[in-house]
C-alpha cells in the first residue's frame, strides 16, 4: 500500500532548502570559475553554464518538457512538482514515510537542526545561508556515525533522482551538459524495431483443467524461469510462468534512465541495505535482470568451476557442464562478433595496451549483430539483445503453444502442499497469488521451479513454510565501484554499446581469485550525479558540465567472506537487506580504484575522480603530461585514495547464494539437481543456488545451471523414477 506523505509548509520549505544546497543556484563568481571550462571543452557555450549555474531542484521541476510520443508511459512519468515527485519516491519505502516525516519537522526547529548538527547550528536549516549548509551535509557525509551518513545520502541520492534522472531536465541540465535525455532514434513514435517480433501471448486467466493443473509452474521469467520454461515445454509438459512485474515489448520501452528505473525493477530503481553502505538493483519485468542488463555474457571461469566442484557439485567441472554453457552461448548468440568499441570500452582498450595489462573484449547476447542501442540498460528497442524474453521463453511458446502460459504483474505468495486424493494424481503442490481481483487463487502443480532471483525466491520459500536456516542468508554479490576520467576531448560515453571490454589485472591480486574485474562501462547522468562524490554544488556541478568529456571505469568486485543475508517486512513482502563489507572485500574494491585510475590516465585523461567521498580530485597540471609516473600523482594514490579504502556507498547488480546449491541440508538450501532439501518437487532455479559469487557477470552461469536444474525437473516427471514422487 502507498505510503501518505502529507508536508506541512515548514517541512516543504526544509526540504525544499536542502536539495537546492546539492543543487544550488551559483554565484557570480563560481559562474565565472565554470567560464573557464571554455577554454579546453570547446563545446561548451555560454548558454550551458548560465543554463547549468541557474539550475535547482526548485525550478527544475516548474519546466515544461517535450516527450516523446509513447502512450505506455507510467502515470509517475508526468510528476510536474518535487513534492509529487518525493510522494512517489516515498511510496516504495511506506516503512520509512513516518520517520522522513519527523526528520523534517526536526529540521525546521531551532532544537532539531541543534541535534541533527551535533551542535554546530542552531537554526532550522532553511534559515541557514548556503555555506552553512553545505558544511552540515559534508559534515553529515564525513561522520563516523551511521545515522548521518545514512541522512546525507538518503537527501543526495534524491537530489541526483529529481534532477539528473528525470525527463524534466530535458531543458536545464541535459541541455547544459549536451546529452539528448530520450534516445533521438528509437524513441520516435514511428520507430521499428530491427528485429520486430511479435508481442508473447500473455494471460491473466490462465486455464487449465479445474481437477488438474500443470505439470509445472515457474515462479520468474529471469535468465533462470526462462530457459526452466523451454525445457519443460521442450519435453512436451504444461507449464505456467508467473512473473511479479510488467511485460513490455520492444515497442513499450520508455528510453529515458529514470522513468526506465521505476517501471523496470526492484522497489522502483536502486535501493539501499539496511546499513545504507550498497545500493541493490534488480530487474522486475517480464526476462528479470536479461531485459536490463548490459548484454555481457562471460562464462564462469575455470578456478571457480574448480571451487565449487571441491564443494562437492561435480557438474561444474563436468562436460556436461561445458556443453550446458555453449549451449547457452549458442541460443542467446554470445559473441564478441559484430562489437564495435567505443567511449569507456575505447578508453579501457587503450589505458591497458599502453600499460600492458590485460584486456579482452566481452562477448554480447546479439548474435553478432551491431548493438548501438546506447540507451539498452532501459530495454532493447531494437530487439538485438538476446534477453530470456526473446529467446528461452518464446522457445517455450513455440514448443508449448496452449500448454505454455505466460502471467505478469502476478505476485507469488506462497508454495502450498496439497492434500492427495485430487481426481489427478500427482499435482501435490500449489501456487497461491493474488489475481487482478484481489481474489486468493491457488494452481495445483506436479513441480513449482523458484526463480525470483536471490532476492524474492527466499520470500517465497519462506512464506511457504520451509525452515531451511540457510534460506536468505550466504547473500554473495559483485560490489561496483566507478572511477571517473576527464579527457580534453569528447567521449560521448553514453554512445555505442554499452559494456564490450574488461581487464583481469587485480582480479587475482590476493592470489585467491577473490578480486576485481574493470569493465568499460557507458552511464547515464543520474547514476554520475548519484556516484560523483559531493565537495558542493559548484565542484559538482563543475565535474557535470563536461558530461561529454568524461567516461567511468566500473570495478566490479568478486566478495569472498563478506556477510550479507535478505529478510522481509512480514505485512509488505518488502525485501530488505543486510550487508557488510570485509576487510579483504574493501581492499578488492581499492585495488580496482587503483587499477581504473591508472589505466584512465595512461589513456590521457586530465583529471580522476573516485567515489570516495574525503578523496579530492586529480588535475594534471597544464604544463604536465597524463602519466602514471607523475610524482604528484603517485603521492595522490599512495596518500590519499589507497588509505581512504572503498567507498562508504557502492552498489550491485549481481545478487547470488541465498538458496545456495550443495550436499547437505546443514550447508545448503536445494539439493545438486536444484530440489529442495525439504519439499520434494520444489525447485530453485537461478542465481541464488550459486555456491559462491561467480566473478563475473552471472547471466550465462545462470541459464546453464538452469539447464541442469530443468533436466531434473522434467526426468522427475518423465523419467523411471517420476511414478515414485
Amino acid at each position: 500500500m502507498a505510503a501518505t506523505l502529507i508536508l506541512n509548509e515548514q517541512q516543504k520549505a526544509t526540504l525544499q532548502s536542502i536539495l537546492d544546497t546539492f543543487l544550488a543556484e551559483l554565484t557570480p563568481d563560481e559562474i565565472q570559475s565554470l567560464t573557464l571550462l571554455q577554454d579546453s571543452h570547446r563545446t561548451i557555450t555560454d548558454e550551458d553554464v548560465q543554463l547549468m549555474a541557474s539550475t535547482t531542484c526548485g525550478n527544475l521541476t516548474t519546466n515544461v518538457i517535450s516527450r516523446p510520443n509513447i502512450t505506455s508511459a507510467p502515470p509517475y512519468d508526468h510528476i510536474t512538482t518535487l513534492l509529487d515527485f518525493v510522494q512517489h519516491t516515498m511510496a516504495n519505502n511506506p516503512t520509512k514515510t513516518q520517520g522522513f516525516l519527523k526528520l523534517l519537522w526536526a529540521l525546521s526547529t531551532s532544537t532539531g537542526t541543534t541535534l541533527l548538527t551535533q551542535g554546530r547550528y542552531r537554526r532550522p536549516i532553511a534559515q541557514l545561508p548556503r555555506s552553512e549548509r553545505e558544511q552540515i551535509l559534508i559534515h553529515w557525509r564525513q561522520s563516523r556515525f551511521h545515522f548521518f551518513r545514512s541522512l546525507y545520502t538518503s537527501f543526495a541520492g534524491l537530489t541526483w533522482a529529481i534532477s539528473y534522472a528525470r525527463a524534466e531536465a530535458q531543458h536545464t541540465l541535459h541541455r547544459a551538459i549536451g546529452y539528448p535525455t530520450f534516445d533521438p532514434v528509437r524513441s520516435l513514435p514511428d520507430y521499428t524495431p530491427v528485429n520486430d517480433q511479435p508481442r508473447l501471448p500473455i494471460t491473466h486467466h490462465p486455464q487449465y483443467d479445474r481437477d488438474g493443473g500443470f505439470d509445472v509452474i515457474v515462479v520468474g521469467s529471469g535468465a533462470g524461469g526462462g530457459v526452466v520454461a523451454a525445457q519443460v515445454a521442450k519435453a512436451g509438459l504444461s507449464v505456467l510462468v508467473i512473473e511479479k512485474g510488467p511485460y513490455y515489448h520492444e515497442s513499450d520501452y520508455v528510453l529515458q534512465e529514470g522513468a526506465a528505473a521505476r517501471r523496470n525493477m526492484e522497489r522502483g530503481g536502486t535501493f539501499l541495505n539496511e546499513e545504507g553502505t550498497m545500493g541493490f538493483m534488480a530487474g522486475s519485468l517480464i526476462g528479470g535482470g536479461t531485459s536490463i542488463n548490459y548484454s555481457a555474457s562471460l562464462q564462469l571461469p575455470h578456478y571457480v568451476r574448480n571451487e565449487w566442484a571441491k564443494q562437492g557439485l561435480s557438474y561444474f567441472v563436468s562436460n556436461k557442464f561445458a556443453k550446458d554453457t555453449e549451449l547457452v552461448c549458442q541460443r542467446i548468440g554470445a559473441t564478441t562478433d559484430g562489437v564495435r568499441i567505443y567511449g569507456s570500452n575505447q578508453v579501457l582498450m587503450d589505458g591497458c595496451k599502453n600499460l600492458g595489462y590485460h584486456v579482452e573484449v566481452i562477448p554480447q547476447n546479439s548474435g553478432g549483430h551491431a548493438h548501438e542501442c546506447h540507451w539498452c540498460s532501459t530495454g532493447c528497442r531494437d530487439g538485438i539483445k538476446n534477453g530470456t524474453m526473446n529467446t528461452w521463453l518464446r522457445d517455450a511458446i513455440a514448443f508449448g503453444g496452449s500448454k505454455t502460459q505466460i502471467m505478469d504483474n502476478t505476485k507469488v505468495k506462497r508454495i502450498k502442499k496439497l492434500h492427495h486424493g485430487t481426481k489427478i494424481s500427482g499435482y501435490g503442490l500449489g501456487v497461491e497469488y493474488i489475481n487482478r481481483e484481489g481474489k486468493v487463487q491457488v494452481i495445483p502443480a506436479k513441480r513449482v521451479v523458484v526463480s525470483g532471483g536471490s532476492l524474492q525466491s527466499p520470500g517465497i520459500l519462506q512464506r511457504s513454510g520451509l525452515l531451511n536456516k540457510n534460506i536468505g542468508e550466504h547473500l554473495g554479490i559483485h560490489p561496483c565501484v566507478a572511477t571517473y576520467g576527464y579527457f580534453d576531448h569528447v567521449i560521448d560515453t553514453h554512445k555505442g554499446t554499452m559494456m564490450t571490454t574488461y581487464s583481469d589485472v587485480v582480479a587475482n591480486w590476493d592470489g585467491q581469485h577473490y578480486g576485481a574485474k574493470i569493465e568499460g562501462v557507458s552511464h547515464h547522468p543520474g547514476m554520475v550525479a548519484n556516484a560523483t562524490p559531493w565537495h558542493g554544488s559548484l565542484d559538482h556541478k563543475r565535474a557535470l558540465l563536461r558530461w561529454r568529456y568524461s567516461t567511468s571505469l566500473l570495478t566490479v568486485s568478486r566478495d569472498k567472506d563478506s556477510y550479507g543475508r535478505v529478510y522481509y517486512v512480514t505485512d509488505q513482502d518488502i525485501v530488505k537487506v543486510n550487508y557488510t563489507m570485509s576487510k579483504h572485500d574493501r581492499q578488492s574494491v581499492v585495488a580496482g580504484i587503483v587499477a581504473s585510475a591508472n589505466i584512465l590516465v595512461a589513456a590521457g585523461a586530465r583529471e580522476i575522480r573516485t567515489m570516495q567521498y574525503t578523496v579530492p580530485p586529480f588535475v594534471f597540471a597544464s604544463h604536465e603530461e597524463s602519466s602514471v609516473d607523475n610524482p604528484r600523482y603517485r603521492h595522490w594514490i599512495t596518500h590519499m585514495v589507497e588509505p581512504a579504502g572503498a567507498p562508504p556507498v557502492s552498489s550491485t547488480p549481481h545478487e547470488m547464494g541465498t538458496c545456495r546449491m550443495g550436499t547437505s541440508p546443514k550447508v545448503s538450501v536445494v539439493k545438486p539437481t536444484g530440489e529442495t532439501w525439504e519439499v520434494n518437487g520444489l525447485y530453485v532455479a537461478d542465481a541464488s543456488v550459486f555456491p559462491t559469487t561467480s566473478g563475473v557477470n552471472p547471466m550465462v552461469t545462470i541459464m546453464a545451471t538452469c539447464l541442469h536444474i530443468a533436466e531434473h525437473v522434467v526426468e522427475s516427471l518423465t523419467g523411471p523414477q517420476s511414478s515414485k514422487l
